[in-house]
């Protein structure tokens, strides 16, 4: 069997081995959303998927009393003009990749986690996007989704401290004044706190540095500085998947 289906929600959907996604949503975006949230995970399990576009959304209709699983599809009916399903090639006909179910498994795990939250969601969202940005040379569009997985990455730590505090709603709004506490602010206030180490510190004020000579300067983003920044983005991701599955282990 090359071909597994799995529920979110009260939806259903479908892989096979070679990455075809199948997803019961109701609306365009939501379908979008939610296969670059699967594609996301991919990137991080160590597939490297880019992200999907609008233009290459396939529609088609799911008969409930048909099995879907098979070869073909025979419970899909596609809306385009091919009646077998995909083939194990890309367009350039090169051999794709193939995944195993196992790992498949993983990756659909970890999407059904990151659906009920939200912060985790969007950042996924945004790493795929930033990897896509540079994978087609676009440094600067690249840097901005990464830094927006770093930010929040410094407000999570942040919110984690005060949150920690037995202290008034109304006292608890002053430390979300964002002209009080701005990223560079928290940094500092996480290092000498002891929630991040000086060599964290060092990298995230580094790159708070570059990215406010980016927003309020025009700094030129090289491959090198998307690189760097879109490397640590992945590694904060990873590493909060990793602490998500061993709770549940």
């Amino acid at each position: 069997m090359y071909e597994h289906e799995f529920s979110f929600g009260r939806k259903k959907g479908y892989f096979d081995k070679y990455g075809l996604v199948i997803l019961q949503c109701t609306s365009e975006a939501e379908t979008i959303k939610k296969l670059n949230l699967i594609f996301a995970i991919s990137l991080i399990k160590g597939f490297p998927v880019l992200s999907v576009r609008n233009t290459e959304i396939i529609h088609s209709k799911i008969y409930e009393d048909r099995e879907v699983l098979g070869q073909p599809l025979g419970g899909l009916k596609w809306h385009i003009s091919h009646t077998k399903r995909f083939t194990p090639t890309n367009f350039q006909g090169q051999r794709k990749k193939g995944i195993s179910l196992e790992k498949m498994y993983e990756i659909i795990q970890d999407f059904e986690k990151a659906l009920d939250n939200q912060n985790l969601s969007n950042s996924l969202l945004s790493l795929i996007e930033s990897y896509t940005h540079l994978h087609n040379k676009e440094y600067s569009q690249s840097y901005l989704y990464s830094w927006l997985i770093v930010e929040q990455y410094i407000k999570n730590r942040f919110e984690e401290i005060i949150n920690q505090k037995n202290m008034s709603t109304e006292r608890k709004g002053k430390f979300k004044d964002p002209d009080r506490w701005s990223s560079d602010i928290k940094i500092e206030f996480l290092n000498l706190y002891g929630s991040i180490s000086d060599e964290e510190y060092e990298k995230l004020s580094k790159c708070n540095k570059k990215r406010n000579k980016f927003v309020h300067n025009g700094l030129q983003i090289n491959k090198e500085l998307a690189e760097s920044l879109y490397d640590l983005s992945f590694k904060i991701l990873e590493t909060e998947l990793i602490k998500k599955e061993e709770k549940i282990n």
